[in-house]
């Protein structure tokens, strides 16, 4: 089983209006100490109303996942991702 952590750095997409889009730079530093290998990245979008937090993924919304290879050939086909 892979490692999991929730324990990550967000970024506001409030003020985004309808059909708008933005670009986000994504930088994992220093990299978690779980070895070369391939990794799936979870994103998703978390909703905080007051003292109550939601994720879209809970409620049926798909997450965007990002396969990337850390420090070794990996034997599977990858979108070009920068670490």
């Amino acid at each position: 089983m892979a490692p999991s952590t929730t324990e990550s750095p967000m970024v506001s997409v409030c003020g985004l209006g309808k059909g708008e889009s933005n670009t986000y730079s994504l930088i994992v530093s220093p990299l978690p100490g779980w070895g070369s290998g391939a990794y799936t990245l979870h994103l998703d979008i978390l909703w905080e109303d007051g003292p109550d937090t939601y994720w879209f993924s809970h409620f049926g919304w798909p997450s965007y996942e990002v396969s990337v290879c850390v420090d070794g050939p990996c034997q599977i086909s990858l979108p070009l991702v920068l670490i």
